[in-house]
């Protein structure tokens, strides 16, 4: 997305770039089919910080530096209680690993582990500079 942003600033003479991503932050890895396997793959644990109860969160600052990470001017996501409400399907009959980091499969949560064993979320190791 960064080269795609800076293309659209050279070659487009806009003034803003605004992204709006139609999910929420992606913030672990899928190990139930999907090929997103790491840590480091991952754009938005880089940035997000972990709250005491071990809940992501996203704040207007980590926005913010998330945008100029990317080069655009502000990035807004779709927030997490949106997907079970967008499809009329309670959130605890969907999987949303790859988005809370809580797995629900022993399996799944064995390789969650086994990744941050790998890859340590210290939002210092990972930041995009």
């Amino acid at each position: 997305m960064r080269v795609l942003l800076q293309r659209i600033r050279e070659l487009g003479q806009v003034r803003e770039i605004h992204v709006r991503v139609a999910c929420p932050p992606i913030i672990a890895p899928c190990f139930y089919g999907i090929d997103m396997p790491t840590y480091s793959e991952l754009f938005a644990p880089k940035h997000l910080c972990r709250c005491r109860n071990d809940a992501w969160r996203m704040t207007p600052e980590i926005e913010k530096q998330m945008a100029e990470d990317l080069g655009a001017d502000s990035i807004r996501y779709l927030p997490l209680e949106s997907v079970a409400r967008a499809i009329r399907i309670d959130a605890s009959h969907l999987c949303r690993a790859c988005l809370i980091a809580d797995y629900p499969t022993p399996w799944g949560a064995k390789m969650s582990l086994s990744a941050r064993e790998t890859e340590p979320l210290t939002k210092d190791e990972f930041r995009v500079r």
